[in-house]
């Protein structure tokens, strides 16, 4: 019986291994930006619309995101994100919403003011993507708010080649927003 174990623990060890392998490999692969953090919500240096001195990394090797709570009191009535680039330099943002509130609408505002509204019932939800980042500025930077309606939007927004700032009250906060996009 002992010989039998002794052919067995040469079998298990490089088994265990590999397992380990197989197991912690795509935790340590998870770093998309490559600078050791993965949450950092537009806290940097850079803003959108206005990147860091720090920001080595150039349009298109950078992805961030910004969670908003318009359900939480301490937000209201300013809830929401904005998400950019540099003049001219292209990105593509996502926007996912909930409606935890009354009968409103989301609000997609751009830099140059202009702006389009998506009605949003109660309970209701909606998603969407888009380019951004033409060579006028126009659209520079996006933000995306209940535009002072009944609305009370939770969710999230994210660039691909940006960068993005929650507007609710632990992120930069409304006025910090209105910097890049007013509301």
């Amino acid at each position: 019986m002992t010989s039998m174990k002794l052919r067995i623990i040469p079998l298990f060890i490089p088994l265990c291994l590999a397992l380990a392998v197989f197991v912690a490999g795509p935790a340590a692969a998870s770093d998309d930006d490559h600078q050791g953090d993965d949450n950092h919500q537009g806290d940097e240096g850079g803003k959108p619309g206005k990147p860091g001195r720090d920001d080595h990394l150039r349009n298109g090797n950078r992805n961030d995101f910004a969670l908003f709570d318009g359900s939480n009191p301490l937000n209201q009535p300013d809830s929401g994100a904005v998400c950019g680039d540099k003049k001219g330099q292209p990105f593509i943002f996502h926007i996912t919403v909930a409606n935890f509130g009354a009968d409103g609408f989301l609000r997609v505002t751009y830099a140059d003011g202009d702006f389009i509204q998506i009605p949003l019932a109660a309970g209701g939800s909606f998603s969407m993507t888009q380019a951004g980042g033409s060579k006028d500025g126009a659209d520079a930077a996006v933000r995306v708010s209940n535009g002072g309606s009944g609305a009370q939007l939770a969710g999230a927004m994210s660039a691909e080649g940006g960068m993005c700032a929650s507007c609710d009250a632990d992120g930069v906060g409304d006025a910090g927003c209105d910097k890049f996009v007013p509301n």
